[in-house]
């Protein structure tokens, strides 16, 4: 009767021990984190790539989700419009 109760103890240990793996794969701590927010594009930059590009190399840009950073230089655009 002794060594049965060994034998009980022992295998409640192990399934309890088995209860506590630490799986990093897949952690049981809540939703994961928002991804940081996208930098800022500047706006002359991206204003100057467009005037680059021809015809022949122009696909629509998708400026939904885009946050541009706007320069206070009220001659940015001079060289690119006269």
């Amino acid at each position: 009767m002794k060594m049965c109760r060994h034998f009980l103890f022992a295998g409640f240990a192990v399934i309890a021990l088995a209860a506590c793996d630490n799986d990093d794969d897949n952690p049981m701590s809540g939703p994961p984190p928002n991804p940081p927010p996208p930098a800022a594009t500047d706006f002359s930059e991206f204003v100057r790539e467009q005037f680059a590009a021809t015809a022949d190399d122009t696909d629509p840009v998708g400026v939904d989700e885009t946050e541009f950073d706007f320069s206070e230089d009220p001659m940015a655009y001079d060289d690119l419009l006269q």
